[in-house]
């Protein structure tokens, strides 16, 4: 079972400052905008506020890592778990199974721009028709390369991602034999 969280930057006020660890403190601060200290604490407050409701654990109590690719996880990783967050949204992904890649781009807010299909397509994927279709392989792609734990660093050019039986909301992807 995979567990999806997306929430608005408004509930940022219904986070307790308390459940955030010091090194999450300090990052937050370190922040220069106000908008992006809110980002911060909605992220890692809902991370822990959902991991700790899934876990039965006070959200205070959970422990973080990282791996040796800069990917955090949980200390004993009994739940995996990936965040993301564009505009006004905050998304999280939770899974007991393996690692979990999630990614939320409003159009927008969305850096990305379609004139880079080039830069970041597999030989074998049609050019995009629109911007909306840009954005969605591009969601695709990057959500697969935090799974991964290899991020931005991950060359999308080796990830081939097409919509699976014409369904608009249906995609398989694959990198070389993987």
């Amino acid at each position: 079972e995979m567990r999806l969280f997306c929430a608005p930057l408004s509930l940022a006020c219904a986070v307790s400052p308390a459940w955030l660890d010091c090194h999450e403190h300090d990052r937050c601060r370190a922040y220069r905008f106000a908008a992006d200290r809110q980002r911060h604490l909605l992220a890692h407050g809902l991370k822990r506020w959902a991991i700790g409701r899934v876990l039965d654990v006070s959200p205070r109590d959970l422990q973080f890592t990282v791996d040796d690719q800069g990917k955090p996880a949980l200390v004993d990783e009994v739940l995996h778990f990936n965040l993301s967050h564009s505009a006004g949204w905050v998304a999280l992904a939770l899974y007991r199974q393996a690692s979990v890649g999630v990614d939320i781009q409003a159009g927008h807010d969305a850096t990305v721009d379609p004139a880079s299909w080039p830069d970041i397509a597999h030989p074998d994927e049609l050019v995009p028709e629109n911007g909306r279709s840009f954005l969605t392989a591009w969601t695709l792609k990057e959500a697969i390369s935090k799974c991964s734990g290899e991020g931005l660093m991950m060359d999308f050019r080796r990830l081939c991602v097409r919509a699976q039986g014409g369904q608009r909301h249906l995609y398989h992807a694959t990198e070389g034999q993987r």
